[in-house]
């Protein structure tokens, strides 16, 4: 038993590690062997030996260390001045930009998304993502990511062009347009409302799919958030790469500065079809806003 004094610490070790039935396999579970020789296997042995919501927790601060990773990545970039031609907007983001973003991340990583990572979590056992299932074969996994790529590009346009209704706009929504020059950290700069709703534009693909793994979903919200990152790193990474209807940085930095246009994550067929898509603006290098 572990104790300081007169108080257990077991319950800590109670949420870290597995504990079996089998009484003489418990002694010994903690010894379990991480294998890395195939994705199911280190799955599998990862759950073996630690708690299901302990490794949920790990993934969250995996995510976190990607996603300013990423934006650190475009604050050196922007720094040093490197890419200077695929920046698509020429004014500087300044270190006031940063401090009231890292305001507003402070908010939304320490409090907003914790919150709604425990509550989700008994949820993601009763919508069937439970680590027991089998696990995904290769071709599976990438359909499944591949289609959550265009089912979260649907919800996110339903959900952002809601936030942009005149009633709501002011109260919500104009958190995340701060910048008319977003850079990649700015990717989740919101409203705490804005954060859940679209939370739930990014969860509710693993409900609509049949046979959605776990471990699916844990590769598709990291793939998510740096996909945000990239979204709003403010450089024209896909200028010289043509994919039919994908619109990349380009096109969602038009939306900072067109306003009422361009409402998808990623693709552009729904603007088009709903006639709010506008050229990106490495299209037209005179639209880009000169620095003031």
């Amino acid at each position: 038993k572990h104790r300081v004094g007169n108080m257990s610490w077991d319950w800590v070790e109670d949420l870290v590690y597995t504990h079996y039935l089998d009484k003489d396999i418990e002694l010994n579970g903690h010894l379990t062997t991480i294998d890395y020789s195939s994705p199911s296997a280190l799955w599998t042995t990862l759950h073996q030996r630690y708690q299901p919501f302990y490794l949920y927790n790990c993934l969250y601060l995996f995510l976190l260390w990607t996603y300013f990773a990423a934006g650190g990545l475009f604050m050196l970039i922007e720094k040093k001045g490197w890419f200077s031609d695929y920046k698509i907007n020429p004014k500087p983001t300044s270190g006031a930009d940063y401090w009231s973003c890292a305001k507003n991340l402070a908010l939304n990583f320490c409090i907003v998304i914790p919150t709604m990572n425990t509550l989700g979590w008994p949820m993601l056992k009763q919508i069937g993502l439970d680590y027991h299932n089998e696990f995904p074969t290769l071709s599976t996994f990438i359909y499944h990511i591949a289609a959550c790529l265009v089912l979260e590009d649907f919800g996110h346009y339903v959900l952002h062009r809601t936030l942009h209704i005149k009633a709501i706009y002011p109260y919500v929504h104009k958190v995340h347009h701060e910048y008319i020059a977003p850079f990649a950290l700015s990717a989740t700069q919101a409203h705490p409302i804005e954060t859940a709703l679209l939370g739930l534009a990014t969860f509710y693909p693993s409900i609509v799919m049949k046979d959605f793994h776990l471990f699916t979903f844990y590769c598709w919200i990291v793939l998510r958030s740096l996909d945000a990152n990239i979204e709003h790193c403010g450089y024209d990474l896909h200028r010289h790469i043509h994919i039919p209807f994908y619109g990349g940085t380009a096109f969602h930095d038009k939306h900072h500065t067109s306003f009422n246009y361009n409402f998808a994550s990623r693709f552009t067929y729904l603007d088009h079809i709903f006639g709010t898509y506008k050229p990106e603006p490495a299209a037209d290098k005179q639209n880009k806003i000169k620095t003031k």
